[in-house]
């Protein structure tokens, strides 16, 4: 529990002895819309529905009689809210205690009994992973990043669609087209150099349907375990995969579980017969097996001349990710339009007697689009992770050798693609999972206003103060006196810190990184405020002293802030 939720559960308490029916929670009471009329603003809402009385009435009440709040200076009315006015000195001292105690575990929840699976990215072996996966791993990362930190035991897990229609499109255009090309022979990743084909059967079916027929051949040809079919098939996907797997060690993920839809699909298939024969599916007009849902359309599990389909799969995933790992939940992190898939499993779930089915949570996410439009992967017009983090890495280091000429190439390269890394997972962070975007590289990669690299450079910024300090030989080390920390500038950073574990709470139980991401941007700004307003170095002692573990305080919340993002926090920009 942070400190300021620690002070509003004393408010609470005070105001229950007064109105012991109350209904009040912490999250009811929340900062004034000016600091100047105080702290915090108590709603009087819920007590005036108790009591049958006005607010203001009820509010002029309380304004003298909340007692035994340590922290609690002073209490104005202002209409329907009391507005609170807290002690600075002692604020500012628990604070600072807490952060100081808790170190890198500040903000962490008390641990819980939770043990949350999420899976994330599940791409399809066919071609790399593009800019929508690119979101798709982020907020997947910083979940799991944030759900740990909150208390909860979290599986990190992949589902390859190594099977299918779309790879064996790439299979069909490399066997009639590929001569022999290797990852090696052509200078490329083998997810670029499979995804090459995958287009190019696109654009040669168009000119030739009859293509169509290849495809569904040798997807037969796969399905009896032909042995060059398969051969090819092991081929392309490890190509594949590796390449994958490259690009998501750059974005700083990394699986407890790795699932396969080729080691799946059969037990799905056996899964739909044997409750097709229970009568708990049942068989549609053209012979598919399919799942009747209240409320929801007719689910297909199993077509009629007995070939999967993707939910085939999901069956015994679902049933394998609960029961292995022994889950009280499992996420999933999947684009809105698979809304309904996920809501139909769900129902299946239910259907075949699952319990934990209500246990199942879909976290659903927007497109993403380029100023210039949608992306279409057949159509070859996606932008690739590995593409997009490229150029803007070109771009940040253009920017890098004029602020530091002297650094050589290697260093350039490294804080290159941190600060690319940073732009792209903070622009994708920072708009709630739900909502469709619009990703603008060059925005993004600014170094004002809310963008990743303006926190990046905030937290070397304060970095960069505390090596001078220690240059100069004003460590801070010693007895320091936080209660001199009074300034309009210190106290917000203050207030700023005490909400951090509130955040990481939030985040957690609304599933959104981009509360966290907000919050990074507002300690960001209160920080340059403060470092506007206020010296450090030059304070005298006392002060220069308490300025200094401030600013360790807040550089070590905004690295956690960035931490939880999963965007890297270079020390020197």
């Amino acid at each position: 529990m942070s400190p300021l939720s620690k002070i509003k559960n004393q408010i609470i308490k005070a105001i229950a002895e007064i109105y012991p029916n109350s209904n009040l929670v912490a999250s009811d009471i929340g900062p004034t819309p000016d600091p100047k009329l105080g702290d915090l603003a108590v709603p009087m809402f819920k007590l005036a529905k108790i009591a049958g009385k006005a607010p203001s009435l009820i509010a002029e009440e309380l304004r003298g009689k909340i007692s035994g709040v340590k922290a609690l200076e002073s209490a104005e009315v202002a209409g329907p809210y009391l507005n609170l006015r807290l002690k600075k000195a002692v604020v500012v001292k628990e604070v600072m205690a807490a952060v100081a105690k808790d170190k890198t575990k500040y903000g962490n929840g008390k641990a819980t009994k939770e043990k949350i699976m999420v899976e994330y990215v599940a791409p399809n072996i066919n071609k790399p992973l593009h800019l929508g996966h690119l979101r798709n791993a982020a907020l997947g990362e910083a979940l799991c990043r944030i759900l740990e930190t909150a208390g909860n035991k979290v599986v990190r897990a992949n589902l390859l669609s190594d099977r299918g229609i779309g790879v064996t499109k790439a299979m069909v255009a490399y066997d009639k087209w590929g001569d022999n090309e290797t990852p090696v022979s052509a200078g490329v990743k083998g997810d670029h150099l499979v995804g090459k084909y995958y287009v190019m059967f696109d654009q040669k079916q168009k000119q030739d349907p009859s293509l169509d027929a290849d495809v569904t051949a040798m997807l037969q040809k796969w399905e009896a375990g032909d042995t060059a079919t398969r051969a090819l098939w092991r081929t392309m996907t490890k190509w594949c995969a590796d390449g994958q797997n490259a690009t998501l060690k750059m974005l700083g993920v990394k699986y407890d579980k790795v699932y396969r839809e080729s080691l799946l699909y059969k037990e799905g298939s056996k899964m739909a017969l044997a409750a097709l024969e229970k009568g708990i599916f049942s068989k549609d007009e053209k012979g598919n097996v399919v799942a009747k849902l209240p409320g929801q359309p007719d689910k297909v599990v199993l077509r009629a001349d007995g070939t999967a389909v993707y939910i085939t799969t999901d069956l015994p995933l679902t049933l394998k990710k609960m029961t292995e790992f022994k889950l009280t939940r499992c996420l999933w992190v999947v684009g809105t339009e698979q809304d309904l898939h996920l809501r139909q499993l769900v129902g299946i779930m239910r259907l075949l007697g699952y319990k934990w089915a209500d246990q199942l949570e879909h976290v659903s996410y927007g497109h993403v689009a380029l100023p210039e439009g949608r992306m279409k992967s057949r159509e070859g017009t996606v932008v690739d992770i590995d593409d997009l983090v490229q150029h803007l890495s070109e771009l940040a280091a253009a920017e890098i050798k004029e602020r530091h000429d002297f650094l050589d190439q290697s260093e350039v390269d490294k804080r290159a693609q941190e600060i690319a890394l940073g732009a792209v997972k903070f622009y994708l962070l920072s708009v709630s999972a739900p909502s469709g975007m619009t990703f603008n590289p060059k925005e993004s990669l600014a170094f004002t206003g809310k963008t990743g690299p303006y926190l990046q450079y905030t937290n070397a910024r304060i970095q960069s103060i505390l090596r001078k300090a220690i240059e100069h030989g004003s460590t801070g080390a010693g007895r320091v006196d936080v209660s001199v920390l009074t300034a309009p500038a210190e106290w917000q950073l203050v207030m700023k810190l005490s909400e951090f574990a509130d955040i990481v709470s939030a985040a957690a139980k609304e599933r959104d990184p981009s509360v966290v991401a907000r919050y990074a941007y507002d300690l960001s700004k209160s920080f340059a405020e403060f470092y506007e307003q206020v010296p450090v170095l030059k304070a005298d002692a006392p002060l220069r002293r308490a300025r200094l573990s401030l600013l360790r305080a807040v550089g070590l919340v905004l690295g956690r802030s960035l931490y939880l993002l999963g965007i890297p926090a270079p020390k020197e920009m």
